[in-house]
Protein backbone atom coordinates (compact mmCIF):
# COMPACT_ATOMS: atom_id res chain seq x y z
CA UNK A 1 0.00 0.00 0.00
CA UNK A 2 1.29 3.45 -0.97
CA UNK A 3 0.35 6.26 1.43
CA UNK A 4 0.72 10.02 1.05
CA UNK A 5 1.78 12.20 3.97
CA UNK A 6 0.94 15.82 3.19
CA UNK A 7 1.25 19.19 4.86
CA UNK A 8 1.50 22.82 3.86
CA UNK A 9 4.06 25.30 5.11
CA UNK A 10 4.39 29.08 5.24
CA UNK A 11 7.41 30.85 6.75
CA UNK A 12 8.15 28.35 9.52
CA UNK A 13 11.48 27.00 8.37
CA UNK A 14 12.87 26.42 11.88
CA UNK A 15 9.84 24.41 13.01
CA UNK A 16 9.67 22.74 9.61
CA UNK A 17 13.16 21.34 10.12
CA UNK A 18 12.13 19.74 13.43
CA UNK A 19 8.96 18.34 11.85
CA UNK A 20 10.91 16.73 9.03
CA UNK A 21 13.60 15.41 11.39
CA UNK A 22 10.86 13.62 13.34
CA UNK A 23 9.51 12.14 10.09
CA UNK A 24 12.85 10.40 9.55
CA UNK A 25 12.17 8.37 12.72
CA UNK A 26 8.85 6.94 11.53
CA UNK A 27 8.39 3.17 11.75
CA UNK A 28 7.32 1.88 8.33
CA UNK A 29 5.65 -1.57 8.43
CA UNK A 30 6.36 -4.23 5.83
CA UNK A 31 4.22 -3.81 2.74
CA UNK A 32 3.83 -0.05 3.27
CA UNK A 33 5.56 2.73 1.36
CA UNK A 34 4.93 6.45 1.48
CA UNK A 35 5.54 9.74 -0.27
CA UNK A 36 5.84 13.05 1.57
CA UNK A 37 4.22 16.04 -0.13
CA UNK A 38 5.40 19.37 1.27
CA UNK A 39 3.56 22.34 -0.21
CA UNK A 40 5.34 25.68 0.01
CA UNK A 41 2.58 28.31 0.13
CA UNK A 42 4.63 31.31 -1.01
CA UNK A 43 7.14 31.31 1.85
CA UNK A 44 9.76 34.07 1.95
CA UNK A 45 12.16 32.44 4.44
CA UNK A 46 14.53 29.48 4.00
CA UNK A 47 11.74 26.92 3.53
CA UNK A 48 13.04 25.67 0.18
CA UNK A 49 16.54 25.10 1.57
CA UNK A 50 15.17 23.14 4.55
CA UNK A 51 13.05 20.90 2.31
CA UNK A 52 16.00 20.28 -0.02
CA UNK A 53 18.21 19.26 2.93
CA UNK A 54 15.92 16.25 3.57
CA UNK A 55 15.65 15.13 -0.06
CA UNK A 56 18.05 12.22 0.51
CA UNK A 57 16.57 11.02 3.83
CA UNK A 58 12.84 11.32 3.11
CA UNK A 59 10.74 10.52 0.00
CA UNK A 60 9.86 14.20 -0.40
CA UNK A 61 7.94 15.61 -3.34
CA UNK A 62 8.17 19.39 -3.31
CA UNK A 63 5.14 21.38 -4.45
CA UNK A 64 4.65 25.14 -4.75
CA UNK A 65 1.29 26.90 -4.42
CA UNK A 66 1.43 30.60 -5.40
CA UNK A 67 -2.09 31.44 -4.18
CA UNK A 68 -1.88 32.49 -0.55
CA UNK A 69 -4.08 30.37 1.71
CA UNK A 70 -3.79 26.99 3.35
CA UNK A 71 -6.85 25.61 1.55
CA UNK A 72 -5.31 26.44 -1.84
CA UNK A 73 -2.13 24.64 -0.76
CA UNK A 74 -4.06 21.62 0.55
CA UNK A 75 -5.98 21.30 -2.71
CA UNK A 76 -2.65 21.40 -4.58
CA UNK A 77 -1.50 18.42 -2.49
CA UNK A 78 -4.73 16.52 -3.13
CA UNK A 79 -4.41 16.94 -6.89
CA UNK A 80 -0.85 15.59 -6.79
CA UNK A 81 -1.25 12.74 -4.27
CA UNK A 82 -0.38 9.24 -5.49
CA UNK A 83 -1.23 7.37 -2.28
CA UNK A 84 -4.41 5.43 -1.55
CA UNK A 85 -4.87 7.55 1.60
CA UNK A 86 -3.64 11.04 2.51
CA UNK A 87 -2.29 11.52 6.05
CA UNK A 88 -2.55 15.21 6.96
CA UNK A 89 -0.42 17.01 9.51
CA UNK A 90 1.25 20.45 9.90
CA UNK A 91 4.67 22.08 9.75
CA UNK A 92 4.72 22.63 13.53
CA UNK A 93 3.97 19.04 14.58
CA UNK A 94 6.00 16.12 15.89
CA UNK A 95 4.49 12.80 14.83
CA UNK A 96 4.82 9.73 17.03
CA UNK A 97 7.15 6.99 15.77
CA UNK A 98 4.14 4.67 15.24
CA UNK A 99 1.89 7.36 13.74
CA UNK A 100 1.93 6.10 10.15
CA UNK A 101 1.83 2.44 11.20
CA UNK A 102 -1.23 3.06 13.39
CA UNK A 103 -3.11 4.68 10.52
CA UNK A 104 -2.03 1.94 8.11
CA UNK A 105 -3.45 -0.71 10.48
CA UNK A 106 -6.72 1.25 10.72
CA UNK A 107 -7.03 1.53 6.94
CA UNK A 108 -6.87 -2.27 6.65
CA UNK A 109 -9.06 -2.96 9.68
CA UNK A 110 -11.80 -0.44 8.80
CA UNK A 111 -12.06 -0.30 4.98
CA UNK A 112 -15.56 1.19 5.23
CA UNK A 113 -14.24 4.39 6.85
CA UNK A 114 -13.50 7.35 4.58
CA UNK A 115 -11.58 9.47 7.11
CA UNK A 116 -9.62 8.92 10.32
CA UNK A 117 -8.29 11.01 13.19
CA UNK A 118 -5.96 10.72 16.16
CA UNK A 119 -4.94 12.60 19.33
CA UNK A 120 -3.14 15.94 19.27
CA UNK A 121 -1.23 16.75 22.44
CA UNK A 122 0.47 20.05 23.42
CA UNK A 123 4.14 20.77 22.78
CA UNK A 124 4.61 23.93 24.85
CA UNK A 125 7.55 26.26 24.44
CA UNK A 126 8.84 26.68 27.98
CA UNK A 127 6.57 26.51 31.01
CA UNK A 128 2.98 27.67 30.29
CA UNK A 129 1.23 30.12 32.67
CA UNK A 130 -0.57 28.56 35.64
CA UNK A 131 -3.96 29.86 34.46
CA UNK A 132 -3.44 28.19 31.08
CA UNK A 133 -2.78 24.80 32.65
CA UNK A 134 -5.94 25.21 34.76
CA UNK A 135 -8.21 26.19 31.89
CA UNK A 136 -6.80 23.92 29.18
CA UNK A 137 -9.80 21.53 29.13
CA UNK A 138 -12.09 24.48 28.33
CA UNK A 139 -9.95 25.87 25.49
CA UNK A 140 -8.18 22.84 24.01
CA UNK A 141 -9.44 23.70 20.52
CA UNK A 142 -7.52 27.00 20.67
CA UNK A 143 -4.25 25.10 20.43
CA UNK A 144 -5.48 22.44 18.04
CA UNK A 145 -5.57 19.81 20.77
CA UNK A 146 -7.93 16.85 20.74
CA UNK A 147 -8.20 13.50 22.51
CA UNK A 148 -11.30 11.30 22.39
CA UNK A 149 -9.76 8.59 24.55
CA UNK A 150 -8.05 5.24 24.16
CA UNK A 151 -10.95 3.37 22.54
CA UNK A 152 -11.41 3.29 18.78
CA UNK A 153 -14.91 4.18 17.59
CA UNK A 154 -16.83 5.00 14.43
CA UNK A 155 -17.24 8.71 13.69
CA UNK A 156 -20.68 9.47 12.27
CA UNK A 157 -21.44 12.80 13.97
CA UNK A 158 -20.02 16.28 13.43
CA UNK A 159 -19.26 16.56 17.15
CA UNK A 160 -16.44 13.98 16.99
CA UNK A 161 -14.47 15.15 13.97
CA UNK A 162 -10.64 15.14 14.02
CA UNK A 163 -8.54 18.30 13.84
CA UNK A 164 -6.34 19.54 11.01
CA UNK A 165 -2.95 18.67 12.49
CA UNK A 166 -3.74 14.95 12.61
CA UNK A 167 -6.23 13.24 10.31
CA UNK A 168 -6.31 11.03 7.23
CA UNK A 169 -8.70 10.71 4.29
CA UNK A 170 -9.05 8.12 1.56
CA UNK A 171 -7.81 9.89 -1.56
CA UNK A 172 -10.86 8.98 -3.64
CA UNK A 173 -13.18 10.77 -1.19
CA UNK A 174 -10.72 13.62 -0.68
CA UNK A 175 -10.85 14.41 -4.40
CA UNK A 176 -14.63 14.57 -4.22
CA UNK A 177 -14.56 16.89 -1.18
CA UNK A 178 -11.89 19.57 -1.73
CA UNK A 179 -11.04 22.31 0.76
CA UNK A 180 -13.03 25.55 0.52
CA UNK A 181 -10.53 28.31 -0.46
CA UNK A 182 -12.56 30.91 1.45
CA UNK A 183 -11.78 29.10 4.71
CA UNK A 184 -8.54 28.38 6.55
CA UNK A 185 -5.51 30.57 7.36
CA UNK A 186 -4.21 32.99 4.75
CA UNK A 187 -0.79 34.30 5.68
CA UNK A 188 -1.19 36.22 8.93
CA UNK A 189 -4.97 36.25 8.54
CA UNK A 190 -6.65 33.50 10.50
CA UNK A 191 -10.04 32.22 9.34
CA UNK A 192 -10.80 28.89 10.91
CA UNK A 193 -12.87 26.01 9.63
CA UNK A 194 -11.17 24.66 6.50
CA UNK A 195 -10.70 21.06 7.58
CA UNK A 196 -13.88 21.03 9.68
CA UNK A 197 -15.97 22.23 6.75
CA UNK A 198 -14.53 19.53 4.48
CA UNK A 199 -15.10 16.72 7.01
CA UNK A 200 -18.62 17.93 7.80
CA UNK A 201 -19.47 17.74 4.10
CA UNK A 202 -18.25 14.14 4.12
CA UNK A 203 -20.51 13.28 7.05
CA UNK A 204 -23.44 15.03 5.34
CA UNK A 205 -22.76 12.87 2.28
CA UNK A 206 -23.21 9.75 4.42
CA UNK A 207 -19.53 8.91 4.90
CA UNK A 208 -18.14 7.76 8.25
CA UNK A 209 -14.78 8.00 9.95
CA UNK A 210 -12.73 6.21 12.59
CA UNK A 211 -10.92 7.37 15.72
CA UNK A 212 -7.37 5.95 15.86
CA UNK A 213 -6.09 6.48 19.43
CA UNK A 214 -2.52 5.32 18.75
CA UNK A 215 -1.93 7.75 15.86
CA UNK A 216 -0.57 10.48 18.12
CA UNK A 217 1.13 13.80 17.42
CA UNK A 218 2.36 16.83 19.39
CA UNK A 219 1.46 20.37 18.29
CA UNK A 220 3.87 23.24 18.98
CA UNK A 221 2.55 26.12 21.11
CA UNK A 222 5.02 29.03 21.26
CA UNK A 223 5.15 31.49 24.13
CA UNK A 224 3.50 34.14 21.98
CA UNK A 225 0.32 32.05 21.80
CA UNK A 226 0.13 31.28 25.50
CA UNK A 227 -1.87 34.47 26.15
CA UNK A 228 -5.45 35.66 26.53
CA UNK A 229 -4.85 37.89 23.51
CA UNK A 230 -4.28 34.86 21.28
CA UNK A 231 -7.33 33.13 22.76
CA UNK A 232 -9.35 36.18 21.76
CA UNK A 233 -7.99 36.08 18.20
CA UNK A 234 -8.68 32.36 17.87
CA UNK A 235 -12.31 32.39 19.01
CA UNK A 236 -13.03 35.53 16.99
CA UNK A 237 -11.68 33.84 13.85
CA UNK A 238 -13.58 30.66 14.72
CA UNK A 239 -16.87 32.56 15.01
CA UNK A 240 -16.19 34.33 11.71
CA UNK A 241 -15.54 30.97 10.08
CA UNK A 242 -18.81 29.64 11.44
CA UNK A 243 -20.57 32.70 10.08
CA UNK A 244 -18.97 32.30 6.65
CA UNK A 245 -20.28 28.74 6.55
CA UNK A 246 -23.76 29.98 7.53
CA UNK A 247 -24.07 27.84 10.65
CA UNK A 248 -25.10 30.64 12.96
CA UNK A 249 -26.73 33.14 10.64
CA UNK A 250 -30.49 32.98 10.35
CA UNK A 251 -32.97 35.41 8.85
CA UNK A 252 -35.25 36.05 11.79
CA UNK A 253 -37.48 38.99 12.62
CA UNK A 254 -35.57 40.44 15.56
CA UNK A 255 -34.57 44.03 16.42
CA UNK A 256 -31.25 44.91 14.79
CA UNK A 257 -28.45 47.24 15.92
CA UNK A 258 -25.46 48.18 13.74
CA UNK A 259 -26.13 45.29 11.38
CA UNK A 260 -26.60 42.52 13.95
CA UNK A 261 -29.38 41.35 16.30
CA UNK A 262 -29.63 43.59 19.34
CA UNK A 263 -29.70 40.63 21.73
CA UNK A 264 -26.23 39.58 20.50
CA UNK A 265 -24.82 42.99 21.42
CA UNK A 266 -26.29 42.62 24.92
CA UNK A 267 -24.77 39.14 25.30
CA UNK A 268 -21.36 40.22 24.06
CA UNK A 269 -21.10 43.34 26.22
CA UNK A 270 -22.40 41.53 29.32
CA UNK A 271 -19.88 38.70 28.92
CA UNK A 272 -17.02 41.16 28.32
CA UNK A 273 -17.85 43.14 31.47
CA UNK A 274 -18.02 39.94 33.53
CA UNK A 275 -14.66 38.83 32.15
CA UNK A 276 -12.95 42.12 32.96
CA UNK A 277 -14.24 42.04 36.54
CA UNK A 278 -13.70 38.35 37.22
CA UNK A 279 -10.26 38.26 35.55
CA UNK A 280 -8.75 39.55 38.80
CA UNK A 281 -11.29 38.27 41.34
CA UNK A 282 -12.31 34.76 40.30
CA UNK A 283 -10.88 31.35 39.52
CA UNK A 284 -9.49 31.09 35.94
CA UNK A 285 -12.05 28.38 35.14
CA UNK A 286 -14.76 31.01 35.71
CA UNK A 287 -13.41 34.00 33.78
CA UNK A 288 -12.16 31.95 30.83
CA UNK A 289 -15.79 31.07 30.02
CA UNK A 290 -16.74 34.76 30.11
CA UNK A 291 -13.87 35.58 27.74
CA UNK A 292 -14.83 32.77 25.38
CA UNK A 293 -18.51 33.80 25.35
CA UNK A 294 -17.69 37.46 24.73
CA UNK A 295 -15.31 36.87 21.83
CA UNK A 296 -17.49 34.24 20.13
CA UNK A 297 -20.49 36.56 20.25
CA UNK A 298 -18.54 39.53 18.89
CA UNK A 299 -17.28 37.25 16.11
CA UNK A 300 -20.84 36.27 15.20
CA UNK A 301 -21.81 39.96 15.18
CA UNK A 302 -18.95 40.59 12.77
CA UNK A 303 -20.30 37.85 10.49
CA UNK A 304 -23.74 39.47 10.42
CA UNK A 305 -22.17 42.81 9.57
CA UNK A 306 -20.03 41.27 6.82
CA UNK A 307 -23.10 39.61 5.32
CA UNK A 308 -24.98 42.90 5.38
CA UNK A 309 -22.10 44.69 3.61
CA UNK A 310 -21.93 41.93 0.98
CA UNK A 311 -25.68 42.25 0.37
CA UNK A 312 -25.37 46.02 -0.07
CA UNK A 313 -22.51 45.58 -2.54
CA UNK A 314 -24.58 43.08 -4.51
CA UNK A 315 -27.58 45.41 -4.61
CA UNK A 316 -25.40 48.33 -5.69
CA UNK A 317 -23.83 46.22 -8.41
CA UNK A 318 -27.24 45.17 -9.75
CA UNK A 319 -28.48 48.76 -9.59
CA UNK A 320 -25.53 50.11 -11.60
CA UNK A 321 -25.82 47.29 -14.12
Amino acid sequence: MLLTIAFCTWNRSLLLRRTLEQMTRLFIPDGISFELLVVNNNSTDTTDEVIESFSTTLPIRYLFEPKTGKSHACNRAVRNAHGEYILWTDDDVLVDRNWLASYADAFVQYPEAAFFGGPIMPWFEGLPPAWLNQTLPEIISVFGMIDFGRRSFSITAKTSLPFGANFAVRTLEQLRHPFDPSLGPRGNRRVAGGETDMLERMVEAGLSGRWVPDARVKHYIPKALQTTRFIRKYFYAFAQGEGRRGLRLHDVAVPMLFGAPRYLWRQAVSAEIKYRIRRYLSDPNVWIKDLKSSVLTFGIISSYQARQKASRRLLNSKWHN
